[in-house]
């Protein structure tokens, strides 16, 4: 209950990006490769139970076991953009790696 403890003390009203563990699609870089994975963004309009109520604007209501989420981060946060930096060790608008 650890999740749904946290979404409930601190995310309740507030836009979150959650994502289960499912991959979308695999995206094939040079020499790397990665998934681009699949998540929802939407408002946390409560937590019962386990139970994350999860308002997706223009779409309605979607309810996810807690005990599914893998991971969700803020939407200012830009998922993609940190996993290709990971990835490639570059830093966003970066030409050159750090320390070169």
């Amino acid at each position: 209950m650890a999740v749904a403890d946290f979404l409930a003390k601190k995310m309740i009203g507030k836009e979150l990006c959650v994502h289960m563990g499912k991959d979308a699609e695999t995206v094939t870089y040079d020499q790397s490769w990665t998934a681009n994975h699949e998540y929802f963004r939407g408002i946390v309009r409560s937590v019962e139970e386990g139970i994350l109520e999860l308002d997706i604007v223009g779409q309605g209501t979607l309810w996810i076991n807690c005990k599914s989420i893998e991971s969700f981060w803020l939407p200012s946060f830009n998922y993609h953009q940190a996993l290709r930096a990971t990835i490639t060790n570059w830093p966003t608008g970066g030409r050159k790696k750090p320390n070169e």
